[in-house]
């Protein structure tokens, strides 16, 4: 009886150890929080991470002045594809304009604002997974190859060589007088000066009446232009 005993008594502390590694083993996966005096830790389960944190790669960060450049931008490209150039950069300066105001008119010239930075970044973000800037390119070169190959005279590699001194010359000229800076800044400026021009424009308006002025002018001159037709016919 006495080895019975001790066998039992052997077997109960191994199996009180087998529950200890493996009690141990489950709260490996917690991290416990902080404890206080009279209250049970706090465990938080921790998960291994499958997937590394993917990078950012936004072109343009969405802020309101990135905003307010996305707004000129939609509207310049909406007034060019429907007017031309002049009404392009009408649109643009109307578009400015008004996303810096307030009102429900402004919170949706923003949200087109917002829509055409997001859609950049979209597009880089696009063409950092597929890489599509690189294939284009190697299929053009690819394609000016094939040309060079045809070319007896080498117009094709004339032409490459000047396209070449050319970036090359601007490259040189940025980094001497510094111009994407400074283009940003005259950007800046032209913006600020654009929405100073149209609100002087609506004050002048507000004090000489010019829009209406110039609506009567024009209501007069289609009135008197009916009349005449009427007494010829």
């Amino acid at each position: 009886r006495s080895s019975t005993g001790g066998r039992l008594c052997r077997r109960s502390k191994m199996l009180r150890g087998v529950l200890l590694v493996a009690s141990l083993c489950v709260t490996s996966a917690f991290v416990a929080g902080p404890m206080s005096h009279g209250t049970r830790p706090e465990l938080r389960l921790t998960r291994p991470r499958l997937y590394a944190e993917e990078k950012s790669t936004a072109l343009v960060e969405v802020t309101e002045e990135t905003i307010q450049t996305g707004a000129s931008v939609a509207a310049f490209s909406a007034g060019f594809f429907v007017g031309g150039p002049v009404l392009a950069v009408l649109t643009a300066v109307l578009g400015n304009y008004v996303s810096k105001q307030e009102g429900d008119v402004s919170d949706a010239v923003r949200g087109v604002g917002k829509a055409a930075v997001e859609f950049a970044n979209f597009l880089v973000k696009l063409n950092s997974k597929y890489d599509i800037t690189t294939k284009a390119g190697d299929a053009a070169s690819g394609a000016v190859e094939k040309l060079k190959e045809k070319d007896a005279d080498g117009t094709v590699a004339k032409v490459e060589s000047f396209l070449g001194d050319a970036k090359s010359k601007v490259v040189d000229l940025n980094k001497e007088y510094d111009l994407v800076s400074k283009g940003k800044q005259a950007l800046t400026y032209a913006s600020d000066l654009s929405v100073k021009a149209v609100d002087k424009a609506i004050e002048l308006n507000d004090e000489y009446k010019v829009v209406d002025k110039v609506t009567d002018t024009v209501k007069s001159t289609v009135e008197k232009g009916v009349e005449a037709a009427k007494k010829a016919t």
